[in-house]
């Protein structure tokens, strides 16, 4: 269950980060405020792009982390903190190049992508329901 839900946690993540970031900039006076239509467009764009490749990324780094820290006997906590923090490290430089264009550009440095990745790992941990690891 947890390699099923955690990665939903990424786009969720990155959807109340850019929503808040455009109504603090909104409140702040440096743009309007976002119409409903534009926010709902924005949460749309993020998960069309997000799950996806949340799910990639625990596919691709997390299932294999996962396993190896298994087979050490390290699955702690900080094992996954650290492993969901790389990969989101590496999403985030690999997709940095993609999202700067003509017609607009989002910034998703390198640090962003590792916070979402501890999201994902807290998540993870969570349901992965280990009590005497908590």
């Amino acid at each position: 269950m947890a390699f099923a839900l955690a990665p939903l946690s990424a786009p969720i993540a990155c959807a109340i980060a850019l929503v808040a970031d455009t109504l603090v900039r909104a409140i702040f006076g440096s743009t309007s405020m976002p119409s409903a239509r534009s926010v709902f467009d924005l949460l749309l764009a993020v998960g069309t792009v997000g799950v996806p490749l949340a799910y990639a990324g625990a596919i691709v780094g997390g299932v294999p982390a996962y396993l190896v820290f298994r087979r050490l006997g390290i699955i702690r906590r900080w094992t996954v903190w650290l492993g969901a923090a790389v990969i989101g490290t590496v999403i985030a430089v690999l997709l940095q190049p993609q999202l700067r264009g003509d017609l607009f550009s989002l910034p998703f440095p390198w640090w962003v992508g590792a916070a979402i990745g501890l999201v994902v790992a807290e998540v993870f941990w969570r349901l992965l329901a280990m009590p005497n690891e908590r």
